[in-house]
């Protein structure tokens, strides 16, 4: 899709593509002078994760980028296909994961989108593999273990710094992690721990250097407090729905001279008020988060569409795609993916909570559950959602494995 049309990054990609382009040409003007990098400073980070690539290929253009990506979707797909594999060990699983995974549109929209999802999901699941590949080899010798170790670690790093948001996975793996050292495998906790650990560190380098490098000092950026006060609010200029953005929190830092402890406090203050609110309308409280739960997880595109239809020359076939009768066909068809990727979930948790399972089968059931007590209190964005549908896809078709199954016994003739 790449090479069909001329894909103009904007908004937020074009602040992560002008870190990829001062870095590479070592003009760091741009970075000098946008103000914007001090309400969102890890925006460097996401910018120098493209750096290396681009250094290799000796080009930064977006459809470099887009082509890069592509590579990534292809390794989403098959490090996926592992993963379900090393967690289930179910032979006809893999066929429902490859059928979901090659039908899942937005995964593969997302690859035009310069941004951390891609990159971040691609070298997530890099990790998660080579933790599950460490935990099925424990015996192995020392310096075997110690390489996957770094690059299991590296992987974290990319991953988290594309996209800070998935640590939700890593928190998961701890609590898994956590059930284990319960049973006596206390190092593999503290070994991962110390792996989280590592991953921030990691990625407060990766913004330091880029800092550095470009002779800039910048803010801590936006406190986490007052997305989630955002994320709490009832106001809705744009029609998006619940606790979608509405600038809150780039004004308040705004108009405190990027002062991070008062735009804590301020936040604070502002989430009190909608507690007092729901306290007196419990009904509205839940009228609130219902829409705010619809908005992220049941629009099925998740903004794949939206956030990768800026172009200024396409192809005939993109033009008809991105048409409103192209967009009319698509989200009916992923409407209908969407139910029955759900329902795989579903299954999914009904296969869990039937019989004791293996620690490790219960991972993507914690990441869905963290992840959905994550979308209520963060701004409401179907895109935030988009990752974790792709880690889910193994689960799902866990789901569609157990059903066979339960169908298959079913209708087994009885002697």
């Amino acid at each position: 899709m790449a090479l069909n049309a001329e894909y103009v990054p904007i908004a937020d990609q074009e602040y992560v593509y002008v870190v990829l382009k001062n870095l590479f040409t070592g003009n760091y003007t741009e970075l000098q002078k946008y103000w914007y990098y001090n309400v969102y400073p890890y925006q460097l980070g996401v910018g120098a994760v493209y750096l290396l690539p681009t250094r290799i290929l000796g080009n930064y253009s977006v459809s470099t980028l887009q082509c890069i990506q592509a590579i990534c979707g292809g390794i989403i797909i098959f490090t996926g296909n592992e993963i379900a594999w090393r967690l289930f060990h179910k032979e006809r699983l893999c066929i429902f994961y490859l059928l979901f995974a090659i039908c899942y549109v937005p995964l593969h929209l997302y690859e035009l989108y310069i941004y951390g999802e891609t990159i971040g999901v691609c070298f997530l699941q890099l990790a998660i593999l080579f933790l599950l590949v460490l935990q099925e080899h424990e015996q192995w010798i020392l310096w075997k273990k110690i390489f996957v170790y770094i690059a299991m670690i590296s992987s974290m790093i990319v991953s988290y710094t594309a996209r800070k948001a998935l640590i939700i996975v890593w928190i998961a793996v701890l609590g898994i992690q956590f059930l284990r050292a319960l049973k006596g495998n206390r190092k593999s906790f503290m070994i991962s721990f110390f792996c989280v650990l590592l991953m921030i560190l990691g990625q407060k380098t990766v913004i330091q250097c880029v800092e550095h490098q470009a002779e800039i000092q910048l803010s801590e950026g936006v406190p986490v407090i007052s997305v989630i006060a955002m994320g709490f609010q009832d106001e809705d200029p744009n029609h998006t729905g619940s606790g979608t953005y509405n600038a809150y929190q780039i004004n308040l830092f705004w108009e405190n001279n990027f002062d991070v402890a008062k735009c804590k406090e301020l936040s604070i203050l502002n989430i009190k008020q909608s507690i007092v609110r729901w306290m007196r309308d419990p009904i509205r409280a839940l009228e609130f988060f219902c829409d705010k739960t619809a908005v992220q997880w049941l629009e099925p595109t998740y903004g794949s569409f939206l956030f990768t239809s800026n172009m200024t020359t396409s192809s005939k076939w993109m033009k008809a795609f991105y048409s409103d009768r192209g967009y009319q066909i698509f989200y009916e068809i992923m409407n209908q993916l969407q139910n029955v990727i759900y329902i795989g979930v579903l299954f999914y948790y009904i296969y869990l909570a039937k019989h004791k399972r293996q620690e490790w089968e219960y991972f993507l059931g914690l990441v869905l559950i963290g992840e959905v007590l994550f979308s209520l209190l963060w701004e409401a964005k179907s895109r935030y959602v988009f990752p974790y549908i792709v880690i889910a896809l193994p689960a799902a078709a866990m789901g569609y494995w157990y059903l066979c199954n339960c169908i298959g016994k079913y209708l087994k003739p009885r002697t």
